[in-house]
């Protein structure tokens, strides 16, 4: 894959993209939420009435602030499964890209965009998506701009 030129790994990896995307969107709506997810949801609900400060303290003790405001912002497109799936959908498809811009490789990209346990994560309105997406952006943030992903995991300099 070395070989490849720029614009192709370019064009290879926005395929991967949106592969990665229909994967994430076709049919979010359905099956209807399961149990965690109506939890999740009825939470959230009930975190849109509270004080401002109990946004600083956190609401329960397996999510935080973010989570619910991630949720919270799903709300403008409804309270279907559709609107509380789409925004951890979208963490989704920006992983992919972060990961993108992480390795700078081909192969990454596509590996998450059809891995089973990333679409799944994405399709679900739980928090894995966003830490799935903070963490690529840690990464991304972290790496020296002249290393990559795989030069600075094995320790040596590129």
């Amino acid at each position: 894959m070395d070989r490849l030129g720029r614009h192709t790994k370019d064009a290879i990896a926005l395929i991967a993209l949106a592969v990665g995307a229909f994967l994430r969107f076709d049919g979010l709506g359905v099956p209807s939420y399961w149990l965690d997810e109506i939890l999740g949801q009825t939470l959230t609900t009930r975190v849109a009435a509270q004080p401002w400060w109990r946004w600083l303290i956190g609401f329960a003790e397996e999510h935080g602030p973010l989570y619910y405001a991630s949720q919270l912002v799903g709300r403008i497109f409804g309270t279907s499964e559709f609107a509380g799936r789409l925004v951890p959908a979208l963490f989704g498809v920006a992983t992919i890209v972060l990961v993108w811009l992480a390795t700078r490789s081909v192969a990454a990209p596509i590996l998450l965009a059809v891995s089973p346990l990333a679409v799944y994560y994405s399709r679900e309105a739980r928090p894995y998506a966003l830490l799935m997406m903070l963490t690529a952006a840690l990464i991304v943030l972290l790496l020296p701009r002249s290393a990559d992903l795989w030069s600075a995991v094995a320790g040596r300099p590129r």
